[in-house]
């Protein structure tokens, strides 16, 4: 949850503020939006894109000079943002509601393929509706997993006969026409490249079907950067990227959960990948795929491995004390921790430094635009790093520093480990600060030192329908007690007391109860 804590000396009017990200709120701010709730960690079985462990390598051929960009950040006059649906919670949706001003175009990913050609799955009636009033396009995602993870064997036994391609494609022709998508995404992972021209054969009598009422074709590849790699995938991409509308590259998990620990997304890596990408398909027709979810690695129990949302990052770094760094190499933060059983975890991110960085890059080769896998991961900080990268104005260069690149930039709350006395972030009066709660039992502390004596206002702004209380207290533990406020949900506590001279006071923030949180991690 997001508060603002004020503190001001009445004769000057001036006001302190505790704050989040770094960026400095004017004076007299109203409260910030609430921060969505963060939940316990949890193993997510849902299809993340199952791409091997791609090392990052120098590309087998070099960029056609008409490739390359004609200036160092040429770019369309509107770089498209897809954002992917999936039906596994309902946070998906609430994404949808909370940050469609962001996007143009929705992939619902709610559909399989079968062995048969039929196709399983749902219309999300809500998010094809909201998607509709608020001008989002929408396109169908047609995948071949099964049981909760994908299966090559279902989509090659598909493309590799004509009478299961037929089938299909009128099963996804039936689907589209009927519910006002905009077109189609094909998104067949973990193929044999032994059926590459049969998967460019079914892209092709699929072009043929949807080509002539006007629905576009979207195909998702894994991240290739050599001649070699695409040879051992089931993608022509010069083909491929003539049939198409849009090639939506999935620049994401370089490492993962079945090798090492390291960055899910290196800035180079994913360089590498879009440039040997435009060496075979026009910048025009590429997507960027970002994603905003992290691996924690389990250094001594691999099987333990889990995915773990970026939203939740936050709650993660708060409940394990994580020490987090910055990777120049990558471009990349991480962090490590002690697990409560004695393991050594790594868990490797993203935040607003590594997504606008990334995202800059769609500018800098005039590619189609972005796609985010997938909406409830995020908060919006998320969001922002995205525009930011998309808009020339705010270019920012790779930081080869170990700190600055989390420091200064960062989806996470920077004060988030000042969770008792010691720890207490030092504030000065005339400023504004978010405070986060991210767990029922989480405190922030704060510590602020008179210049002088005389009499000093705090005042803590709660979100609407939230209760979070404020206290002063002049030792750095709970012995000497100034002051406090409880007025309520929604209310601004304000607490005027007497301060000494070259003294320091510390203020604690923390919720009224377990019911400001949700259900405990």
């Amino acid at each position: 949850m997001s508060k603002n804590v004020f503190v001001g000396r009445i004769a000057s009017a001036l006001i302190l503020a505790i704050f989040l990200n770094l960026i400095l709120l004017s004076s007299g701010t109203d409260a910030v939006a609430e921060e969505d709730i963060l939940s316990e960690l949890s193993i997510v079985n849902e299809g993340v894109n199952e791409i091997n462990n791609i090392q990052t390598g120098v590309t087998d051929q070099s960029i056609p000079t008409e490739l390359m960009p004609t200036s160092e950040f040429e770019q369309q006059t509107h770089k498209e943002v897809f954002g992917y649906y999936a039906p596994y919670d309902t946070a998906g949706y609430e994404s949808l509601t909370q940050n469609s001003s962001y996007m143009d175009n929705l992939l619902s990913a709610t559909f399989d393929i079968t062995s048969t050609g039929d196709v399983v799955g749902n219309n999300p009636t809500n998010v094809l509706e909201f998607s509709s009033q608020n001008g989002i396009k929408t396109y169908a995602v047609f995948q071949n997993r099964e049981q909760g993870g994908f299966s090559p064997q279902i989509a090659e036994t598909v493309v590799s006969s004509e009478t299961l391609r037929q089938t299909l494609i009128q099963n996804i022709y039936s689907i589209v026409s009927a519910n006002g998508y905009e077109g189609v995404n094909i998104d067949f992972e973990g193929l044999s490249s032994s059926y590459k021209e049969s998967f460019t054969q079914f892209i092709l009598e699929l072009a043929d079907v949807l080509r002539p009422s006007g629905y576009k074709i979207i195909v998702s590849i894994y991240p290739i950067t050599s001649i070699s790699e695409e040879n051992s995938m089931v993608y022509d991409l010069v083909q491929l990227g003539n049939l198409v509308d849009y090639v939506q590259v999935m620049a994401h998990n370089q490492h993962g959960p079945w090798g090492l620990p390291g960055p899910l997304a290196g800035y180079q890596w994913v360089e590498n990948v879009l440039q040997y990408t435009l060496s075979k398909i026009t910048s025009e027709k590429i997507l960027l795929g970002l994603t905003n979810y992290s691996y924690d690695w389990n250094l001594e129990k691999p099987s333990r491995n889990v995915l773990l949302p970026l939203k939740k990052i936050l709650w993660l770094s708060s409940v394990s004390g994580g020490f987090h760094t910055w990777d120049p190499a990558s471009q990349s933060p991480y962090f490590t921790y002690e697990g409560s059983n004695g393991n050594d975890h790594n868990v490797w991110y993203e935040n607003s430094a590594s997504i606008q960085l990334k995202t800059q890059l769609v500018l800098k080769y005039n590619l189609a635009g972005v796609s985010v896998w997938r909406l409830g991961y995020e908060e919006t900080e998320f969001w922002n790093a995205v525009m930011a990268g998309l808009d020339s104005n705010n270019h920012i260069e790779p930081n080869m520093s170990p700190m600055l690149g989390y420091q200064n930039l960062e989806l996470l709350d920077n004060h988030e480990m000042n969770d008792d006395f010691p720890d207490a972030v030092t504030v000065v009066t005339g400023g504004t600060y978010d405070s986060y709660i991210s767990i029922s039992d989480d405190k922030d502390f704060y510590e602020f030192t008179s210049q002088q004596g005389g009499r000093l206002t705090v005042n803590l702004t709660s979100p609407a329908g939230k209760d979070f209380n404020v206290e002063v207290y002049e030792t750095a533990d709970w012995s000497k007690w100034l002051a406090g406020s409880t007025n309520g949900a929604g209310q601004e506590d304000t607490m005027t007391f007497t301060v000494k001279p070259n003294t320091a006071y510390y203020i604690v923030v923390y919720g009224a109860s377990a019911t400001e949180f949700g259900p405990d991690p």
